[in-house]
């Protein structure tokens, strides 16, 4: 079952525009096995705020972005198997623990060239300039007597060029 609710909105004046967005998501999953858990991909909170401020051929943007955390299923020990010289993870309750929550700030900065028949666009791209570490995963030791958060992009800088014809 999937349940949730989104707004939006917007506002300009002048060369400002604010945009915002919010969704609320409640995604469950039944199955025989581990009956009714979150689905593998709830995200329960997901907002983003973006600013942008355009003057002339120059355009500077930010957005903030705060994402609640993906659900797992934690693994709380192991067996050593002998005969295959392995260890078996147990595992806890399906998708019973959550990452941590997600804040990411990004910032843009565009400049147009205008000529008679083209426009060239060049832009500086900064995606989360905080540095912020959005769980994605967990990696495992050998034996899982130790584990690791797996992380998404780190500070992530683009520079790039457009034509429009």
């Amino acid at each position: 079952t999937v349940q949730g609710i989104q707004f939006q909105g917007s506002y300009k004046f002048e060369e400002y525009t604010l945009l915002t967005s919010y969704t609320y998501l409640n995604s469950k999953r039944r199955d025989p096995i581990n009956g009714t858990n979150p689905s593998q991909f709830d995200q329960t909170h997901n907002l983003n705020l973006i600013g942008i401020y355009e003057r002339s051929r120059w355009s500077f943007s930010a957005r903030f972005r705060f994402v609640s955390g993906g659900p797992y299923t934690p693994i709380e020990g192991s067996i050593y198997d002998n005969d295959s010289d392995v260890y078996i993870p147990t595992r806890g309750e399906f998708y019973s623990q959550r990452f941590d929550d997600f804040l990411q700030l990004d910032f843009r900065i565009d400049r147009k060239f205008v000529y008679k028949t083209w426009i060239l666009s060049a832009y500086l791209d900064i995606q989360n300039i905080t540095n912020s570490n959005n769980g994605q995963g967990i990696s495992y030791s050998y034996d899982y007597s130790q584990k690791e958060n797996a992380a998404g992009l780190p500070v992530l800088p683009i520079i790039g060029m457009r034509g429009e014809f």
